[in-house]
């Protein structure tokens, strides 16, 4: 069953890379750019979390908050707000609200979706680093069974050398992944950004070029 994740602000842009970053997960993602639609669509919806601008048209996310934060119905609701980065947060408004989580634009829309998945409970954590993962259990097996059938002949600091060797081979591949899979979010951003901004993605070139 897919997650219900409503998002409001007036940024297109912010709002795009959001929707890429969970583009490979179950998300049914709604989008809003004014917080008077949003409230018209909350009282229709069930959601499983709601990512909120402080800035947007009509009742903004202060208002918008103050109303959830007044419903017991929402009271379990995962809340994140979004913050401009040339707009001051109003201190005393936000004093008596309730949320989840302040990210201030702009975002790394990998982390903010990685906190929009642990309070919906999709995980229980962050993920871990590289040096962090455990030992696979069936090289731990082979690397016990390899001492134990050396009879003395190859000394136990050579074979812990070949062990350490060999996770260290195994934790720089994983390190490449999460790098290579960290580049790609950031392109994908990237190039959301600046197609919002009214420039001519790579592809559309190509096409124009080929016309």
């Amino acid at each position: 069953m897919a997650y219900k994740l409503m998002l409001a602000d007036n940024s297109r842009s912010a709002l795009k890379a959001i929707q890429m970053a969970l583009s490979e997960l179950d998300y049914d993602i709604q989008t809003y750019y004014d917080g008077n639609s949003l409230l018209e669509a909350l009282e229709q919806e069930n959601p499983d979390a709601l990512v909120l601008g402080l800035s947007l048209a009509g009742k903004d996310g202060y208002e918008i908050t103050h109303f959830v934060n007044s419903r017991e119905q929402y009271a379990s609701l995962p809340l994140i707000l979004l913050g401009d980065a040339f707009i001051p947060i109003q201190e005393e408004r936000c004093q008596d609200l309730n949320y989840s989580a302040l990210f201030i634009k702009p975002f790394d829309s990998e982390e903010l979706a990685r906190e929009i998945r642990i309070l919906v409970g999709e995980m229980s954590e962050p993920d871990s680093l590289p040096e962090e993962l455990e030992l696979d259990e069936s090289r731990e097996i082979s690397f016990i069974a390899e001492a134990a059938s050396s009879d003395g002949k190859r000394p136990w600091e050579e074979i812990i050398r070949q062990q350490v060797k060999k996770e260290i081979v195994g934790l720089e591949r994983e390190l490449e992944k999460r790098i290579a899979a960290q580049i790609r979010a950031e392109i994908k951003v990237a190039q959301a950004y600046a197609n919002d901004d009214g420039s001519i993605s790579p592809d559309s070139k190509k096409k124009s070029a080929d016309d």
